[in-house]
């Protein structure tokens, strides 16, 4: 198993975070003969990875809708002419 380029450049650069052992490649390289201790941590750094990417994506989902918000404004005269007509169509 290898890491796609996106992923192995999250993981370096925010090394301090993930903690990643000196052989973190060989690791993934052959899954079959880790222990305990091993798939903890690789558990521990998945999770770490996989709740930083859902921050970002809420984050920038976060800036897109306040980037596409358009305030329109309230013609209060129009509301109260609909209501009345509303109102007319009732009775």
């Amino acid at each position: 198993m290898n890491l796609d380029p996106k992923a192995k450049q999250i993981l370096t650069s925010n090394a301090r975070l993930f903690k990643l052992p000196d052989d973190f490649e060989v690791m993934l390289q052959d899954l079959k003969v880790l222990g305990r201790r091993e798939y903890q941590n690789l558990l521990r750094i998945h999770h770490k990875y996989q709740n930083m990417i859902k921050n970002e994506r809420l984050a920038k989902e976060k800036k897109d809708k306040e980037e596409n918000k358009v305030i329109e404004p309230v013609d209060e005269d129009a509301e109260l002419d609909k209501q009345l007509e509303a109102t007319l169509l009732r009775i």
